[in-house]
């Protein structure tokens, strides 16, 4: 175990040959001791503090015991795992980019000669806005806000602003576009962080937290949001809700909840 005197006269830290600390080492290890403790022996607890005390030392702003935002310590974590195993601006091959690491489209097209311009950049995680339940209601009626109406609302088309006009090729100067986005490649995980802080409209430098319940599925088809669907209609998203909604309702209590994220 990690607990008791086999760990306490080890350092905070384990430190590769060159005094470096490495972030992926102490992760591997941590997965090594959670998946091959010895059954015949009374479980102990599990402490991560060499994971903790690495993470403090590759990123200031997590020393201490304040209460942090989860997504920027994933964020720090697979950071600092890329850069402790080699891992290159272009091209990686680390385990990061092996696992967390696609591919996202972005299309803006002129309104005046419909011209596309098409641009592919690189993505760990994916940031969502949360709708209001105005956007998803359907006739009038208010429904669960769910995570593909999150994924609905990231790739669905929006008219860039007067302040952000598109410098068009063909039309040799500045036009109203639209803008679309689509995953053109999915990672083996994809990580998806719910956008939970808002600006306030009166006093946009003060912001509130959105306690607005998402439900999520068991299995998440990505296939609508993937580039070559992205752009057709997807007439069957009002059908999937009602679909979802149909197998909650049929899961008993426990299951309910466990398809509910409210953090």
């Amino acid at each position: 175990t990690t607990t008791g005197a086999a760990t306490a006269s080890s350092s905070p830290s384990r430190l590769k040959g060159d005094g470096v600390i490495c972030l992926g080492c102490e992760m591997d290890y941590l997965f090594a001791e959670v998946y091959t403790a010895d059954e015949s022996k009374q479980r102990q607890p599990l402490i991560p503090y060499h994971l903790l005390y690495s993470v403090w030392r590759c990123s200031n702003t997590f020393a201490g015991y304040e209460q942090q935002d989860a997504h920027e310590f994933f964020i720090t974590c697979v950071n600092g795992i890329h850069a402790h195993c080699g891992g290159k601006t272009r091209q990686c091959d680390c385990v990061v980019h092996q696992v967390f690491a696609g591919r996202l489209r972005s299309d803006v097209t002129c309104r005046r000669c419909y011209r596309t311009s098409t641009a592919v950049d690189p993505f760990i995680d994916v940031s969502l806005d949360l709708p209001s339940a105005a956007e998803v209601a359907t006739d009038g009626n208010t429904t669960t806000i769910t995570l593909y109406d999150c994924l609905d609302r990231f790739t669905r088309s929006e008219q860039l602003g007067t302040d952000e006009l598109f410098f068009c090729p063909r039309c040799d100067s500045s036009q109203v576009a639209l803008k679309q986005l689509s995953v053109q490649q999915l990672p083996v995980v994809i990580c998806l962080h719910l956008k939970r802080f808002e600006q306030g409209k009166k006093k946009r430098k003060y912001s509130h937290k959105l306690e607005t319940n998402v439900t999520f599925p068991v299995v998440l088809d990505m296939r609508p949001y993937t580039s070559p669907l992205v752009p057709r209609d997807r007439a069957g998203r009002a059908k999937r809700r009602a679909s979802d909604d149909d197998c909650t309702r049929s899961d008993d209590g426990a299951a309910a909840k466990r398809r509910r994220y409210s953090g």
